[in-house]
């Protein structure tokens, strides 16, 4: 069951928006500014999902996913993509590192869709 989400976003206005409708579907969620900033808090505790925002200086939502599925400890955890490129080239290099992509700008429905499809998928396996 997904309970605990590490939101991760450069935009603190995104952050504020996604953190307050995630925990109004439920949820208990942890914010990260940036990649670097996810990667340190995985290590100490991993959450039931991660979301992230594609478009982040320093190492971006792309990177943080790749690392993510090539290191052990992490590599069954839900990424869900949050991005404002509908190109499919960027889509498709990144689907062979996260479960999900929602674009923005993001309906809230489709997104609760998309983490209950996960939650489906993922956890109860």
């Amino acid at each position: 069951m997904i309970r605990n989400v590490l939101l991760c976003d450069d935009n603190p206005d995104n952050l504020f928006l996604l953190h307050t409708i995630l925990e109004e579907f439920g949820y208990h969620v942890d914010i990260a500014s940036n990649g670097e900033e996810v990667l340190n808090r995985i290590e100490v505790e991993i959450p039931d999902l991660l979301i992230l925002d594609l478009f982040m200086p320093g190492m971006n939502g792309y990177d943080v996913a790749r690392f993510i599925r090539k290191h052990p400890s992490f590599k069954s955890l839900p990424v869900l993509l949050i991005t404002t490129s509908s190109s499919s080239r960027i889509t498709k290099k990144c689907r062979n590192y996260v479960n999900e992509v929602v674009e923005k700008p993001i309906d809230l429905e489709v997104l609760h869709a998309k983490v209950l499809y996960l939650e489906a998928k993922c956890c109860h396996n």
